[in-house]
């Protein structure tokens, strides 16, 4: 997540590192339905305020995977089912979530890293089992 700071998790409070994955919640917010609201303020005499804001918070990769399999917030909690909604849809579109979870947990434990490119990039064509080849043959 180039270009920010470190910043806390929306949930888990840990800080994400500018090097760490995770995913940026951006929010708009857009007043509707206030026509009056240019009038008032001229009436006032004060400058019209702005009729949206946007801010942005983040999420690390772990709460993103935690969220995406299935702790799902409760229907009190719109904002939150939103935000489950749409992690579990970009998670479950894209694999190199999870194997940049599983490679972060491996790194904070201490475990070497795993190269999915070699591992993945070599294969093995298997010949079946000679019982097999009978039994179709017959």
């Amino acid at each position: 997540m180039p270009a920010r700071s470190p910043a806390p998790c929306i949930l888990c409070r840990q800080t994400i590192e500018i090097s760490d994955a995770g995913a940026a919640i951006q929010m708009n917010l857009r007043l509707v339905g206030v026509t009056d609201l240019p009038n008032l303020c001229r009436a006032l005499g004060i400058p019209t305020p702005s009729s949206s804001e946007c801010g942005q918070c983040y999420m690390c990769i772990e709460c993103c995977v935690e969220l995406a399999m299935g702790k799902i917030p409760p229907p009190t909690q719109p904002l939150s089912l939103l935000a489950h909604e749409l992690i579990s849809r970009l998670t479950g579109k894209n694999p190199a979530v999870i194997i940049t979870a599983w490679q972060q947990l491996r790194e904070r434990i201490e475990l070497p890293a795993v190269n999915f490119g070699l591992a993945l990039a070599e294969g093995e064509v298997l010949p079946p089992a000679p019982r097999l080849l009978q039994k179709n043959a017959g």
